[in-house]
C-alpha cells in the first residue's frame, strides 16, 4: 500500500483507508465498554433487589423469633443461624468489594470517591458527581482493607460511567495474580492479589452455607426428638475442597449430583433438603480449568475471565459474583424461614371445594360431607404423576382432572404425587392417596320359592348394604362365618336343625352407628343324597362312583366300603372274585358308604347293576 510504484493520491487515500479503520476500531472499542457499564448497572440494580428479597426473608425470622407471644424455640435458634449466614455473607461482599476498590486503585483513577463540580450542560452550569464510588454510606479507599466502614450486605453503589481507564487491561490483571507469565494457567496467590482470594472464599462460602442448611435441621431435629431420644444430627462436607489437583469440570447439575452422591456428600444431608442442597451447591460451581481448543492448554477459571479484560468488565464480573452470593444466601433464608412456618408458596386464587366422606350412601342414611376453601397460584398449575394409575385430562385452576378405569369389583386405592411449585421455582412433591370402593356390575332377580339353606353346609350368602363400612348378619340356630367369594366379601350361613331360619343384615356408617336392612326367611333342608354313576359292571369288577345329579354345588365324597352279593371290602372298588358266579347279562345289589365333603355327612347309597362280559 506504500509502495514506489503508487502515485501520492494513492498514498494519500490509502493513508485515508488506515485512519478511517482506526476510528472505526477505536468506535467498536468504545461501544464495547459502554456495554459493560450498562451490564455492571442492571447487575448493581439486581443486587439490591437479591439483597432486599434476602431481607425480607430475616426480618420474618428475626419478628417469629423475638415476638413476645407466638416466639418459640425454634424460632430462635433459626434467627442465630440466619445471623450467622449474614455474617458469612457480609464477609464475601465485602471481599468482593475491596477487590473493586483495589482495582480503581490500580487504574490510577482520579476521582473514586463521591465528589460534585460544576459542569456545563447543554450552556448550563450544573453540579454533578464524578466520582465512581456513589453510595451514600461511609466508604474508605484508604488502609490495607477499604471498603464500607459499617458492616452491610449490599454492595458499595458505583457509577462505572466515571470510571477515567475503563479500557486499561494491564491493571486489572495485576489486582488478580494473572499479569505475570504463566500465571492464566496457575493464578498467583497471597493477600496482594485478589483472584484466588475471591476463588477460594467463594468455595469455601459454599460449603459453609450448606453446613448452615445442615445445622438448621440438626436443630430442629433435636427440638422435635421424642423424650429421651437422640435427634439426628447433619453435617455437609464439600468433596472438592483440599483437593488441588482435582479438576472439577462440571458440565451440567446432573453431573454435579452425580459427583455429591460418588464422594459420599449427601449420606450426612437431611434426606428431605437433598434436592435443596444439590441445587444450591450446582449454583455456585464453576469450572476450575477449561480447555483452549486451539492451543491444547488448560486455563483456571480466574485466568479466563480476567485476562486482558478492561478495567470496567473486571469490574462487572466482580459485580456478577456478588449477586452469586447474594442469590444463596436469599435461597437459604427462604429455606431458613419456611422451618418455622414461613410459607414458600404463593396463593392469589381461592376456590370451594365439597368432598363426600361416603363415596357410596344409602336411601335414608345419614351422611357428611367436607367443605373447605382451597387456594392455589393462577400463575403456576401443579405438574401431576399418577403413577402410571390414570390419564391427566387437564389442570386448570390449581386442580387436575384425571381419568382413571375401574376394576370389576373390591377396593381400587388411588395415589401418586402433585407437584406445587414454590416462590423459587423449585417444585416440592406432595403424595397424595385415596380409596374408591367398586360395587360390580350386577342385576338381581329374586326367587322367594326357591330361599332355601342347606342344613350342615356352609351356605355363602352375599349382602348388599350401601352405606355402611361393615356389615353382620345374625342366624338363630345356625353357625355364620365371614368369608369372600370371587372378591365380594359375604357370609357362611350353616344351618344344623330345623326347617326354617331368618337371616337379619345389620351394619355400621363411617361414624359407628347402627343401620338395619331387613330380615329374610329362608327353608331349611338336607343336602340330596347322592346316587351311583354306573350302570353296568364287568365280571373283572370294577370302580363304584357316586355324584349329586343336578347340583350346582362342587361335592366330593370319601368312599368308606362298598358291598356287592357276598363281598364287603374298603373304598369303592368291586373285584373280579365278587363277580364270580354271577352269569352275565344278571344284575347284581350294590351298596356303596360315603361321606359328604361339604356336609360331613355318612351315607350308604344303593344301586343295582348289570353284570358284563
Amino acid at each position: 500500500m506504500g509502495g514506489g510504484k503508487e502515485t501520492p493520491r494513492q498514498k494519500m487515500i490509502s493513508m485515508m483507508y488506515i485512519v478511517l479503520t482506526a476510528l472505526l476500531a477505536l468506535n467498536v472499542s468504545k461501544q464495547i465498554l459502554e456495554a459493560y457499564i450498562a451490564i455492571e448497572e442492571n447487575i448493581q440494580l439486581a443486587n439490591i433487589s437479591e439483597s432486599d428479597r434476602g431481607n425480607d426473608k430475616f426480618d420474618a425470622i428475626k419478628e417469629k423469633a423475638t415476638d413476645k407471644v407466638e416466639k418459640s424455640q425454634k424460632a430462635i435458634e433459626i434467627y442465630k443461624i440466619a445471623q450467622e449466614l449474614d455474617k458469612l455473607t457480609t464477609e464475601q461482599i465485602r471481599l468482593l468489594d475491596e477487590a473493586k476498590i483495589m482495582t480503581l486503585i490500580a487504574l490510577e483513577e482520579p476521582q473514586i470517591t463521591k465528589l460534585e463540580e460544576d459542569v456545563t450542560i447543554e450552556g448550563k452550569k450544573v453540579k454533578v458527581d464524578v466520582g465512581v464510588i456513589t453510595d451514600t454510606r461511609d466508604v474508605t479507599i484508604d488502609g490495607a482493607k477499604p471498603g464500607l466502614n459499617k458492616e452491610s450486605v449490599v454492595p458499595i453503589r458505583m457509577n462505572l460511567h466515571n470510571v477515567k481507564g475503563a479500557d486499561k487491561y494491564d491493571e486489572g490483571m495485576r489486582v488478580m495474580g494473572i499479569a505475570s507469565p504463566g500465571s492464566v494457567k496457575a493464578p498467583a496467590e497471597g493477600d496482594g492479589f485478589y483472584g484466588m482470594r475471591i476463588w477460594n472464599s467463594l468455595n469455601e462460602y459454599r460449603g459453609d452455607i450448606i453446613n448452615l442448611v445442615c445445622q438448621s435441621a440438626t436443630v430442629i431435629s433435636k427440638l422435635e426428638a421424642d423424650s429421651g431420644k437422640v435427634g439426628m444430627k447433619y453435617s455437609f462436607k464439600d468433596p472438592m475442597l483440599g483437593q488441588k489437583e482435582a479438576k472439577t469440570q462440571f458440565i451440567s447439575p446432573s453431573e454435579i449430583e452425580s459427583l455429591l452422591e460418588k464422594k459420599g456428600a449427601l449420606k450426612t444431608v437431611p434426606e428431605k433438603d437433598a434436592r435443596f442442597i444439590i441445587d444450591l451447591y450446582a449454583a455456585m460451581c464453576k469450572n476450575d480449568f477449561s480447555l483452549d481448543k486451539e492451543t491444547g492448554e488448560e486455563f483456571h477459571w480466574i485466568g479466563r475471565t480476567f485476562d486482558h479484560a478492561p478495567g470496567v468488565a473486571v469490574l462487572a464480573a466482580i459485580s456478577s459474583l456478588q449477586k452469586e452470593v447474594l442469590k444463596a444466601r436469599s435461597e437459604v433464608m427462604i429455606y431458613l424461614q419456611s422451618e418455622i412456618g414461613g410459607s414458600d408458596y404463593s396463593f392469589d386464587k381461592v376456590v370451594g371445594l365439597a368432598r363426600s366422606l361416603d363415596p357410596i350412601v344409602a336411601g335414608g342414611q345419614e351422611f357428611f360431607v367436607e367443605i373447605q376453601a382451597a387456594a392455589y397460584d393462577s400463575q403456576r398449575d401443579p405438574d401431576i404423576d399418577t403413577k402410571g394409575q390414570g390419564q391427566v385430562i387437564s389442570i386448570k385452576n390449581g386442580i387436575a382432572l384425571v381419568k382413571f378405569r375401574a376394576p370389576s369389583s373390591g377396593e381400587m386405592k388411588i395415589e401418586g404425587t402433585v407437584f406445587v411449585k414454590k416462590k423459587t421455582g423449585q417444585p416440592q412433591a406432595l403424595p397424595y392417596s385415596t380409596s374408591v370402593m367398586v360395587a360390580p356390575k350386577s342385576g338381581s332377580l329374586e326367587m322367594p320359592e326357591f330361599s332355601l339353606l342347606y342344613r350342615n353346609y356352609g351356605n355363602i350368602v352375599i349382602p348388599s348394604a350401601s352405606g355402611s363400612v361393615s356389615t353382620s348378619l345374625s342366624a338363630p340356630g345356625c353357625q355364620v362365618t365371614s368369608t369372600t367369594f370371587n372378591g365380594r366379601k359375604g357370609f357362611k350361613v350353616k344351618p344344623t336343625t330345623g326347617t326354617s331360619v331368618k337371616l337379619t343384615l345389620t351394619g355400621k356408617d363411617r361414624e359407628g352407628k347402627s343401620i338395619n336392612y331387613g330380615q329374610w326367611t329362608y327353608k331349611v333342608t338336607a343336602m340330596p343324597n347322592p346316587s351311583i354313576q354306573q350302570t353296568t359292571i364287568s365280571k373283572s369288577g370294577g370302580k363304584i362312583t357316586v355324584k349329586i345329579e343336578g347340583s350346582p354345588l362342587a361335592a366330593n365324597f370319601t368312599y368308606i366300603n362298598v358291598e356287592c352279593e357276598d363281598y364287603t371290602g374298603p373304598g369303592n372298588v368291586i373285584p373280579g372274585s365278587a363277580l364270580a358266579k354271577v352269569r352275565a347279562g344278571k344284575r347284581v345289589g350294590v351298596a356303596v358308604k360315603v361321606t359328604n365333603s361339604l356336609t360331613g355327612e355318612i351315607k350308604t347309597v344303593l344301586s343295582s347293576l348289570k353284570v358284563t362280559n
